[in-house]
């Protein structure tokens, strides 16, 4: 079958159509034609796979995606205006909403930004072996080096790749290592089934890093679970932001992009009103010690006992007096604080019922939501459209090369 691409989909796959059906193409752009192999139909729409080539778009500048990376074949100014445009189109198509959004942010660097990155090891022959799963499969894409990680994390895979070479390792009970980094020290954590583990120690003595840990977690769709374990090294890595101090532990939240998270951070700090906030889903409460430079006082909540620990560290470290952790539910802690203003940072699932319930019974005088996820971030806005207006909506680009998104909208009372 030929089809031609018109669109790119959500997630990067290209939009075909033909004779009422829709086809979602793998490695296709928009404005390529090709000879296309269907793989998959249902009574809509279908999938497919590219056989070759009549036309390519002068936008294409790879062969293919990487399992990692799925916008890796397309022009780098080309993903600042899909995001641009996915932006308008979700918030039209979920909201009905037709928006003004200001102009990107990002710092053009493409590749290796990525301040922490997760890899998988499987059992390949007689031997383990470290990659990235190829798409929809756990099919082990074995990895040198990490196009989007920064440098300080490709030489801990570097490190990792000798040992793997070197020793025929065989205990399958790790099976995630995730490295982290602040620009200059390195943090490796080794996530394994159980707490026995019986290569551990020659880890260990051939593995230089700053910080090292061991977790343990059973859910194989997890890549950190509950439990940390201090192998080797210091408990946290140290992070300056903005002229603040902060700590990092094994799992603690942090943005993937430390120079995009800090154009984030100063753009949220010029809306910052002089009034009290309460910053929801705050982790670290790095967000909340941030605003705290203009706001009256801030309300730091989060479910985590980590998280807020790490919190109080920090905001000791940094003297800040305006600044309170509170260990807490946010749909509980929304109802008993006295706030004015609200900073959200929510999962990818966005705001609960509740939460949506009691923003709209109260009047805020402020709400600043910054989300990853365009279709919940839509879904919330429009239920909170009938009592607040949109004064700014910044679609963020945080993660060149990939479909992910960032926005973040300014929300005042009517």
């Amino acid at each position: 079958m030929i089809l031609e691409c018109v669109d790119l989909d959500f997630n990067g796959k290209g939009v075909c159509k033909k004779e009422g059906f829709v086809y979602f193409i793998d490695n296709m752009l928009k404005g390529e034609i090709a000879e296309v192999k269907i793989t998959k139909t249902n009574k809509s729409y279908g999938f497919g796979e590219v056989i070759k080539f009549k036309q390519r778009s002068p936008y294409r500048k790879n062969n293919f995606p990487l399992s990692y990376a799925s916008l890796y074949h397309l022009d780098n100014q080309v993903q600042l205006d899909y995001q641009m445009g996915l932006t308008k189109e979700t918030f039209k198509k979920i909201s009905n909403l037709e928006i003004k959004v200001e102009e990107i942010i990002t710092d053009n660097k493409p590749v290796y930004y990525r301040n922490k990155i997760t890899l998988h090891v499987k059992k390949i022959g007689n031997k383990l072996k470290l990659g990235s799963f190829e798409n929809k499969s756990h099919q082990l894409e074995v990895l040198d080096s990490h196009l989007l990680a920064d440098e300080v994390i490709n030489k801990g895979i570097e490190q990792l790749n000798k040992l793997f070479d070197k020793y025929a390792l065989i205990d399958e009970s790790l099976k995630k290592i995730t490295l982290r980094s602040n620009k200059k020290d390195l943090m490796i954590i080794f996530t394994t089934t159980t707490e026995k583990w019986y290569e551990k120690e020659l880890i260990l003595s051939e593995i230089k890093a700053y910080s090292m840990y061991q977790n343990i977690s059973e859910i194989e769709s997890e890549n950190l679970g509950g439990v940390s374990i201090l192998l080797k090294g210091e408990a946290y890595l140290p992070l300056e932001l903005l002229g603040l101090k902060f700590r990092l532990y094994p799992t603690g939240f942090f943005q993937t992009n430390y120079s995009v998270t800090e154009l984030l951070y100063k753009r949220v700090l010029e809306e910052i009103k002089p009034i009290t906030y309460l910053d929801a889903y705050a982790g670290a409460a790095i967000i909340g010690q941030i605003i705290s430079k203009k706001a009256k006082q801030v309300f730091s909540v989060d479910i985590n006992q980590d998280s807020i620990n790490s919190a109080n560290e920090s905001i000791k470290l940094n003297n800040l007096k305006n600044v309170e952790a509170i260990l807490g539910n946010v749909d509980d802690k929304i109802n008993q604080l006295e706030v004015e203003g609200i900073i959200f940072d929510p999962p990818r699932s966005g705001l609960s019922k509740e939460i949506i319930d009691t923003i709209i019974s109260k009047t805020f005088e402020q709400i600043i939501y910054i989300s990853c996820n365009l279709r919940t971030l839509s879904r919330d806005l429009n239920l909170l459209l009938t009592k607040y207006k949109i004064r700014n909506i910044i679609p963020v680009k945080m993660f060149y090369q990939t479909t992910e998104t960032e926005t973040i909208v300014v929300l005042d009372k009517m």
